[in-house]
């Protein structure tokens, strides 16, 4: 610091000595010893410039061999800058040496008597005064805001609150219009909160599925609300095994099957299938309940639908999921949850003849969109064992799937070429016993 500070002071010292009077054409004549800089004389270059700590005089002398040396210019210039005894050998830790205590009582004293202005530190109370009370009003703001802060499970409370009041009391009276549009920001809200586990959890144990999402699933009549509150479903229940536990208790499988078996909206199709998905993957007791009575017919019931491609390749894209994790739990000898059990569902509601035919029928779009192509070919892979007696004898598919194979190894898009390799392997296994062995 006392370096520092003297480092400072000569670089204002060597400003001062720049603009000093032009006026006046007396020039320093520097020698080999210290001389003091008279009022208005010009400095020529190339000397040893320093202020006079004990006097507060600048002055000036030739540059000695040793003074050119670069790694020694700080300490020189420090120690020239110190009267004679100020200077002392001992050393730095020796914090209580009666010559560091002298030293520091000339910087002490050095400084109380340096011009504040050379030192451009601002000592005006006025200016202490005005950073008062700017700390004051930021801290009032800051403390004002504050009241108005809300935790997640503050907000969460409170909409589920609101709905519920809204919903069940008379003395909330709105207009239709205006009762949507309100639901909807809750539902807003809700959608952008419940993914975070900790959120899900108390969303349910708060009563917000049973008194906010399924009165509105269940019973509304606006679809955009029905919508929003599937989107919600979805995402309070995916990856989250306590709020899916909640959810199967209050019976939603059973409502998303209903709903993806009667609904011809492609948005709330949407919103089902995404919500139906998350509720049941990773989550065997509830695959056995619904999967078992009406969760499958709905899922190939959407496949038969005239809806969107994409809104079927989500569907096989869960049948494929759910093949996979079947499977897995057949190799852990989880003999309750079978992939045979999945497949005798997925056989019974007409899985293999609605996969033979829906591929051919959107062979158009397939050609263009690899990606939804890419779930189809994901499901036949994971089920061909399943459809081994229906697939290998039906030409319309073997052409179908070696028209897109052609077709995409003739472009240059990457994806495209991938999914040709994948056609590639399976054209084979599904064909080998049937209609592909007949053509050779």
């Amino acid at each position: 610091m006392k370096s520092l500070f003297l480092k400072i002071v000569l670089i204002f010292a060597v400003l001062g000595s720049l603009g000093a009077n032009k006026s006046d054409n007396n020039t320093f004549v520097a020698t080999k010893e210290w001389q003091e800089i008279k009022e208005g004389q010009k400095i020529p270059p190339g000397l040893h410039v320093r202020i006079n700590l004990t006097t507060l005089k600048k002055e000036a002398k030739l540059l000695e061999n040793n003074d050119s040396e670069e790694s020694n210019k700080s300490e020189n210039h420090a120690l020239s800058a110190l009267p004679e005894e100020a200077i002392s050998t001992s050393s730095p830790s020796d914090a209580k040496s009666p010559t560091k205590s002298k030293t520091k009582h000339l910087l002490s004293d050095a400084l109380k008597r340096a011009p504040r202005d050379a030192l451009a530190v601002e000592h005006s109370p006025q200016a202490f005064q005005k950073i008062k009370k700017d700390y004051k009003m930021i801290k009032e703001t800051y403390d004002e805001m504050r009241k108005h802060f809300k935790t997640d499970a503050e907000i969460i409370t409170k909409i589920v609150q609101n709905v519920v009041n809204v919903t069940t009391q008379d003395s909330y009276v709105m207009e239709p219009e205006h009762k949507i549009k309100w639901k909807m920001d809750a539902l807003n809200n809700l959608y952008h909160m419940v993914d975070q586990i900790d959120n899900g959890v108390l969303f349910v144990q708060i009563g917000g599925l049973e008194k906010v999402l399924l009165p509105i699933i269940v019973n509304e009549t606006d679809t955009t609300l029905r919508v929003q509150a599937l989107r919600v479903l979805g995402t309070l229940t995916q990856n989250n095994p306590k709020t899916k536990i909640a959810a199967f208790e209050n019976n939603v499988g059973e409502h998303l099957s209903r709903i993806l078996m009667t609904s011809n909206d492609a948005d709330e199709l949407s919103a089902g299938v995404f919500a139906f998905g998350t509720f049941i993957r990773r989550f065997p007791i509830a695959q056995e309940r619904i999967l078992s009575t009406s969760g499958s017919q709905a899922l190939i019931d959407v496949l038969k639908k005239e809806c969107e491609l994409k809104i079927k390749a989500k569907v096989v894209t869960i049948i494929s999921d759910l093949v996979v994790e079947r499977r897995l739990l057949t190799e852990l000898s989880t003999e309750n949850y079978t992939e045979s059990k999945l497949f005798g569902w997925l056989s019974a509601n007409s899985f293999c003849e609605t996969i033979e035919t829906l591929i051919p029928s959107n062979i158009l779009e397939l050609l263009e969109q690899s990606d939804i192509m890419e779930d189809f070919v994901e499901v036949m892979e994971n089920t061909y064992t399943l459809c081994n007696p229906q697939w290998p004898r039906n030409s319309r598919l073997f052409h179908t799937l070696t028209t897109l194979y052609t077709s995409y190894l003739r472009t240059q898009d990457e994806h495209k070429l991938e999914i040709s390799e994948r056609l590639k392997s399976l054209i084979p296994k599904v064909f080998d016993n049937g209609i592909m062995r007949d053509e050779l």
